[in-house]
């Protein structure tokens, strides 16, 4: 798992839209995770990424709130999801 980088920001944004994605129709609108500033996030918040065999599999974007951390967004990739990342990425150890 690593930091992630402004470089990331369309790797990241790919992998939101395919871990989101299938919420849309049921919801009847993109969800929040799908309309999130991405590079505003690296840069302003701690965005990690977790790679399998070379590639992005998860996303992880937390913010520092002071007094707590607020944990804005967890995705993993539809292609590796129940493999794990998700509590990798909840549970960095």
């Amino acid at each position: 798992m690593r930091r992630a980088r402004t470089a990331d920001v369309s790797d990241i944004q790919r992998l939101i839209d395919a871990a989101y994605g299938k919420y849309v129709a049921r919801i009847g609108r993109p969800p929040a995770p799908m309309t999130t500033d991405y590079a505003a996030a690296v840069r302003n918040s701690r965005v990690w990424l977790l790679h399998g065999r070379e590639v992005l599999v998860g996303a992880l974007v937390t913010e520092d709130r002071g007094d707590h951390l607020l944990l804005e967004t967890v995705a993993v990739s539809p292609d590796a999801q129940g493999g794990g990342y998700g509590r990798r990425l909840l549970d960095p150890r």
